[in-house]
């Protein structure tokens, strides 16, 4: 998919704000396939840990989880899960 090939170099360049939006529209655009929805909330994951955003990895892993529990983000999603919730309750 050419638009999660972009939205990865803007995340390579450092430009994490405009991966985040890229990644989100990805995410949720109804004709994205299910594979570019995972590796797109995959990606927010990462940004959101990055920018330490607990409240938006905790959603974003429940999104990954929701839409593919067995698929191979799942067990990453559920440890970020985790990650959040603990640092939501400190």
């Amino acid at each position: 998919n050419a638009r999660l090939a972009l939205a990865d170099s803007d995340l390579l360049a450092g430009k994490l704000d405009l991966a985040r939006t890229e990644f989100r529209e990805l995410a949720r655009a109804s004709n994205s396939e299910e594979a570019v929805k995972q590796a797109a909330l995959y990606q927010l994951l990462g940004i959101g840990v990055e920018k330490a955003d607990w409240p938006d990895v905790k959603t974003t892993a429940e999104s990954l989880v929701a839409l593919a529990p067995g698929g191979k983000y799942a067990p990453q999603a559920r440890f970020r899960l985790a990650e959040a919730q603990l640092n939501l309750t400190q």
